[in-house]
């Protein structure tokens, strides 16, 4: 008699199917040790029935039928110098208590630093399996609070962010690249895939997370009447300080009344960062400043950027060491300019609560949304999805 069983349906009930072999095996005469018949039933359970190479990388549950096997992804830096691809079943899996998760968001302050946004999310894939290369390809020794010690690998020439690597082998993760999804080509990433990231990322360190990404803005602008602009200044003057992974580039910003958030989407802004978005404050130029001496507040000494020019329509403060994307100022609009929030110092800001943030801000909106990476979804938050930048 032969049974019949979908293939579908056989991988549902493989269990079932390899208890009689288990219970049949062990207790048959036969002349072959019990290690031996062991073995072979362990050979015959690890057999894939129809299932892509893909399996072993993603948990079950993904319509694995819809994945070609064969799928590479591939990510590249802003000028196109440094290009990155994996084959699709190197991803690996991470154990998070009783789920699996091959990517994770990344909330500790070096990260937020470094990547100069809210935070980092990363595919986890098989070191060996990478193929990173490109003429301007450069590493930067940072730290992670999950990793210890890394190697961050970004583009030299336009300092896109790329992947890290950690420096322990005998840790965890030793033997892995944490690939910067911002930068993944979305067309690459299969679609069950993207669509299960959605919902089963893992999350590294979220009480570091920065609080500013939950506010909605609060503030008025009428609340600050140019009349009584002397003594409103004396009153609601608030400093935020800055500065990028390494420290050498570092600011402040005194100023009054409320300002604004802007979570960008963009293909520059994700390459530029590494992260799912990057969010932007604009602030007048004259309160802000560059910390380039010691003084009462500051001890340490530190130099102003350079900039440079990713668009026609405006430039951005890159440190030149660790690669920090700090700013940017628009053409025709000089008397402004917009650091990103990812870079600012978490003692300058409310702890554990929004609130007072929000009273701070008069608007939050994503925009640029378009251009949302599919693995992503933009957190239903009630601020305005914008489909370009304005």
């Amino acid at each position: 008699m032969v049974l019949l069983v979908p293939s579908a349906s056989l991988k549902r009930w493989k269990p079932l199917f390899l208890f009689p072999f288990l219970i049949f095996s062990l207790y048959s005469p036969s002349a072959a040790s019990l290690s031996s018949k062991l073995r072979r039933l362990t050979r015959f359970a690890m057999l894939s029935l129809d299932t892509p190479t893909a399996s072993a990388a993603v948990k079950p549950g993904i319509d694995l039928s819809a994945i070609d096997e064969n799928a590479v992804v591939r990510s590249r830096c802003q000028c196109g110098s440094v290009e990155m691809s994996f084959p699709i079943h190197s991803i690996l899996p991470l154990e998070y208590g009783n789920d699996y998760k091959a990517a994770v968001d990344c909330h500790c302050r070096a990260c937020r630093k470094y990547h100069v946004s809210a935070f980092c999310s990363y595919l986890l894939a098989k070191h060996d399996a990478v193929d990173i290369t490109g003429p301007t390809l450069k590493t930067y020794r940072d730290s992670c609070s999950q990793l210890g010690p890394v190697v961050r690998m970004q583009c030299g020439a336009c300092h896109s962010k790329m992947a890290t690597r950690p420096l322990r082998v005998e840790a965890r993760h030793g033997h892995q690249l944490l690939v910067n999804m911002g930068a993944i080509d979305d067309r690459t990433l299969p679609k069950p895939i993207a669509k299960y990231f959605q919902k089963t990322r893992g999350k590294w360190h979220w009480d570091q997370r920065a609080i500013w990404t939950e506010s909605t803005g609060d503030a008025e602008d009428d609340d600050y009447d140019d009349e009584e602009e002397t003594e409103i200044s004396q009153k609601s003057q608030r400093k935020i300080t800055g500065s990028c992974a390494c420290g050498q580039s570092r600011y402040r910003v005194s100023y009054r009344g409320p300002t604004e958030l802007q979570h960008c989407y963009c293909r520059l802004c994700r390459r530029l960062s590494g992260g799912v978005f990057q969010t932007w404050v604009p602030f007048f130029i004259e309160d802000f400043e560059w910390v380039t001496t010691g003084d009462a507040d500051d001890d340490n000494t530190g130099q102003i950027p350079p900039m440079q020019q990713y668009v026609p329509h405006g430039r951005r403060h890159v440190c030149n060491n660790c690669g920090g994307v700090l700013t940017i100022v628009y053409h025709g609009q000089e008397d402004q300019i917009w650091p990103a929030a990812g870079g600012f110092d978490d003692d300058n800001l409310p702890a554990g609560s929004t609130e007072e943030i929000n009273q701070q801000l008069h608007s939050v909106m994503h925009i640029s949304c378009r251009y949302r990476q599919s693995w992503y979804s933009i957190p239903r938050d009630g601020n305005p999805r914008i489909p370009e930048a304005g």
